[in-house]
C-alpha cells in the first residue's frame, strides 16, 4: 500500500483540478473509460454490420450496436477496478513477482467471469431461456472464443501500469516544482532580510553625519543656516519614514531624495558645491533599490568636495543603453591613490556594493575610478527594471 508521506509533502502546493493527474480524479476517469469502451464497441458493431451475411435475422445497425454495447459493458468497471486495485499494488523492482501472480490469478478469473457474462448476455439478447446456460457456457469456453477477453485483460493491465508510471512522473515533476519554488522563496526572503539589514545601517550613518554638520554650523554661529538645515533634515526624516518599507523606488523618487540631501550640503558648503544633473527620461522611470545613490553622493561630498578649497562640481547622470541602466556620480577633488584598491572608506561604498550583489548578483557592478585627472567617478551598471522587482512581502512578478 502506498505510504501517505508523499501526499503530505505535496499538500502545500496542491495543484488545481486542471493540474491534477487523471488517476486522481476518479469520476472523470470512469466517464472517460465508459466513452472509450463505448467507442470501441461501436467500432466492433460497425465491422460486424459491414460483414453481416445475407441470412442475418436483423440487418439494422442499431441491433448490432446494441449487442456490441452490451458485450463491452463489463469492460469499463473492470478497467476502473484495476486502476483502484493497482493503487494498492504498484509495480516496482521488488514487487514484480507479486504483481505477476496477482495478474495471473486475476486474468484467469476474468476469463471465466467474462465467459459467464457473455453467455448471459447472448441468451438475453436472443430471447432464450436460462435453462441452457451452463451448456452454452461450457461450449463457449471449449471453443476458445473468450481468448479476446483474455487478451483485453492483459491490454488493460498494461495500460493501468503505464498510467501509474505517468502519474508517478507527474507527481515527481510537481514535487520538483514545489521544491524549486520553495527554494526560490527562501532565497528571496534571505536576500530581502540581508538587503533590509544593509539598508538599516545607512539611516543612522546618514543622520549622524548630517547632525554633525548642523552642530558644526551652530558652533560657528551660523544659526539661520543651521535652522534651515534642520528644517531640510526634518523633511528628509519624513521621507525616510514614508519610504522605509519600500525596497525599490523609481529613480526619479531617489533623485528627489538626493535633492533634499544636497540642499543641506549646499547650505553647508555654499558656493564650493555645484551640482549638475543629466537624467534621461527613460532612466528616471526605472526602479532602483531605495537609497542606492545617497551613500555614493555622501561619499563624493565628504571625500571629494569637502577637500576642495575652491568650487567643486558634483555631476549626477543616468542613462539607458541596451536595457542596462548606468548611474554616474562624479565629483571634482582628490584622486584615488593608485596603490589602494578603490573600495572607498566607511560603510557607504561597501554597503552599496553588497546590496547590489544581494539583489542582482553578477548582473550589477559598482566601480570607483579616477576620471579626467580632476576627480573620481562612481559608476553603477545594473539591469533596467521598468516594473517593480519586489514588494515588502516578496517578488512582485
Amino acid at each position: 500500500m502506498q505510504s501517505h508521506a508523499p501526499h503530505e509533502t505535496i499538500h502545500e502546493s496542491r495543484p488545481s483540478a486542471a493540474g491534477r493527474h487523471l488517476l486522481d480524479r476518479p469520476l472523470l476517469l470512469f466517464a472517460l473509460l465508459c466513452l472509450f469502451w463505448a467507442g470501441l464497441a461501436l467500432l466492433f458493431a460497425a465491422r460486424a454490420w459491414l460483414l453481416r451475411g445475407a441470412d442475418a435475422a436483423d440487418t439494422s445497425f442499431p441491433r448490432f450496436a446494441l449487442w456490441s454495447l452490451g458485450f463491452f459493458a463489463c469492460y469499463p468497471p473492470l478497467h476502473f477496478l484495476l486502476f483502484r486495485l493497482m493503487d494498492r499494488l504498484p509495480l516496482g523492482p521488488r514487487r514484480i513477482g507479486r504483481t505477476l501472480l496477482f495478474h495471473g490469478i486475476a486474468s484467469i478469473t476474468w476469463f471465466l467471469a467474462a465467459g459467464m457474462y457473455s453467455t448471459l448476455w447472448n441468451l438475453i439478447y436472443q430471447g432464450q431461456g436460462l435453462d441452457r446456460y451452463w451448456a452454452h457456457f461450457t461450449a463457449l469456453v471449449a471453443s476458445w472464443s473468450l481468448m479476446l477477453d483474455y487478451f483485453f485483460y492483459w491490454l488493460i493491465a498494461a495500460s493501468v501500469h503505464l498510467a501509474q508510471t505517468m502519474r508517478k512522473l507527474h507527481r515527481r515533476e510537481l514535487e520538483a516544482q514545489r521544491l524549486q519554488l520553495q527554494a526560490s522563496q527562501l532565497q528571496q526572503q534571505l536576500a530581502q532580510s540581508q538587503v533590509q539589514s544593509l539598508l538599516a545601517q545607512l539611516h543612522p550613518h546618514f543622520l549622524f553625519n548630517t547632525l554633525n554638520a548642523v552642530t558644526a554650523l551652530l558652533r560657528r554661529g551660523d544659526t539661520e543656516v543651521g535652522i534651515d538645515m534642520l528644517t531640510a533634515l526634518s523633511r528628509l526624516l519624513r521621507h525616510l519614514l514614508t519610504q522605509q518599507t519600500r525596497h525599490f523606488v523609481r529613480l526619479e523618487e531617489e533623485l528627489d531624495f538626493l535633492r533634499l540631501y544636497l540642499s543641506i550640503e549646499e547650505k553647508r558648503f555654499g558656493d564650493r558645491l555645484r551640482t549638475t544633473w543629466s537624467i534621461e527620461p527613460r532612466a528616471g522611470e526605472a526602479f532602483v533599490p531605495n537609497m542606492l545613490l545617497q551613500p555614493l553622493v555622501e561619499n563624493a561630498v565628504r571625500h571629494g568636495i569637502a577637500h576642495n578649497l575652491e568650487s567643486g562640481e558634483l555631476r549626477i547622470a543616468a542613462t539607458v543603453n541596451d536595457d542596462r541602466l548606468r548611474l554616474d556620480i562624479f565629483n571634482e577633488g582628490p584622486l584615488l591613490e593608485p596603490e589602494r584598491e578603490p573600495h572607498g572608506t566607511g560603510i557607504g561604498v561597501p554597503n552599496t556594493r553588497r546590496r547590489l550583489q544581494q539583489i542582482y548578483g553578477d548582473r550589477a557592478t559598482l566601480a570607483l575610478a579616477n576620471r579626467d585627472g580632476i576627480g573620481v567617478a562612481a559608476t553603477i551598471t545594473m539591469p533596467l527594471d521598468e516594473t517593480q522587482p519586489w514588494t515588502a512581502e516578496g517578488f512582485a512578478n
